[in-house]
C-alpha cells in the first residue's frame, strides 16, 4: 500500500515542494521539526486562558454557560490521547497546529435536535453540546462520542 498506493501523491508533493524551493534546504530540520510543521504537534497542551480565547459559546450558550464550563474543565483535564480525540471528533485532525489552539476557533452550540451525545461539523470547527448537568455525564457524552467517531457517527450535524 505504501509502495503503490500513494507513490503518485508523494511524487506530487515532491514535486511541488521543488518549485518553492530546493529540497536540499530541509537538511536543516530534523525528522520532528518537519513533522511538526507540516502536521502540527503531537503533544497538546493548553491552558484555560487559552481554551476560553478559542472556544466560542454560541446559539445561547455563554462563557458563564454550565455546559460551557465544564468543558472548559473537561478539557483541561484530559490527558494527551483524549485531546487528540477531542480534536479529531471536532475539527478531522487529531493534532494542533503548530500556531496552537488559535488557528483553529471551535464553535460550542447547543445540540438542539435530541439525543444524549455531543455532534461535531468538521468542516467548521462546531461542537455542539447537549445541556449536560455533571461533569460525569459531559464526560460520559464526550467519550461515547469519540468512540464513534471512526465509525463515521455522530459527525456532520444537520442544523
Amino acid at each position: 500500500w505504501l509502495a503503490d498506493g500513494v507513490l503518485a501523491q508523494a511524487a506530487a508533493f515532491r514535486e511541488g515542494l521543488e518549485e518553492v524551493f530546493p529540497l536540499e534546504a530541509l537538511s536543516l530540520f530534523t525528522l520532528s521539526e518537519l513533522q511538526t510543521v507540516l502536521c502540527g504537534t503531537m503533544s497538546i497542551e493548553w491552558t484555560e486562558a487559552e481554551l476560553q480565547r478559542h472556544l466560542h459559546p454560541s446559539g445561547g450558550y455563554t462563557k458563564h454557560s454550565k455546559v460551557y464550563q465544564l468543558l472548559i474543565d473537561e478539557l483541561q483535564q484530559m490527558g494527551n490521547d483524549s485531546r487528540a480525540k477531542f480534536l479529531n471528533f471536532v475539527t478531522a485532525c487529531p493534532h494542533l497546529p503548530p500556531v496552537g489552539l488559535s488557528m483553529l476557533e471551535i464553535e460550542v452550540l447547543p445540540q438542539h435536535v435530541g439525543g444524549a451525545f455531543p455532534t461535531a461539523q468538521t468542516c467548521g470547527n462546531k461542537l455542539y453540546l447537549p445541556e449536560y448537568d455533571t461533569a460525569e455525564d459531559l464526560r460520559s457524552g464526550l467519550s461515547e462520542a469519540f468512540a464513534n467517531t471512526e465509525a463515521g457517527g455522530l459527525h456532520e450535524h444537520a442544523g
